[in-house]
């Protein structure tokens, strides 16, 4: 909880509100969701996870992020999907730090790069 709430800090200080709300709401439901489907119908291990999991994380961003969308005129539906799939892959990977930590931050800048540059 301490790495999910620091993490959350560092996206409101860096990032701007649209991206910062996006990121969060991709830490909290992506992290929901990968947990009940890779308990779930886990089968396939990917490094400490399973793929079921993170196609969960994926999808639960994905389509999060897509109701943002009306709330949020300055996101397209590029830097969601970008997002996602960038979110996901930072859950999955066996990165040394915590992905609570990791998965906002990581994401979050890189919807903003692509806000920035595409």
């Amino acid at each position: 909880m301490t790495l999910f709430l620091l993490a959350c800090f560092l996206i409101t200080l860096i990032f701007n509100k649209e991206i910062a709300v996006t990121a969060m709401v991709f830490l909290i439901f992506g992290d929901m969701f990968s947990k009940f489907f890779g308990i779930q119908y886990g089968r396939t291990k990917i490094f400490r996870k399973t793929l079921e999991g993170s196609i969960g994380f994926f999808i639960a961003c994905f389509v999060s992020g897509y109701f943002l969308l009306s709330y949020f005129p300055s996101l397209t539906i590029w830097i969601i999907l970008i997002g996602a799939i960038v979110a996901a892959l930072t859950e999955m990977l066996p990165i040394a730090v915590d992905d609570n930590l990791t998965v906002g931050i990581i994401s979050a800048a890189m919807m903003f790069l692509v806000q920035k540059f595409f």
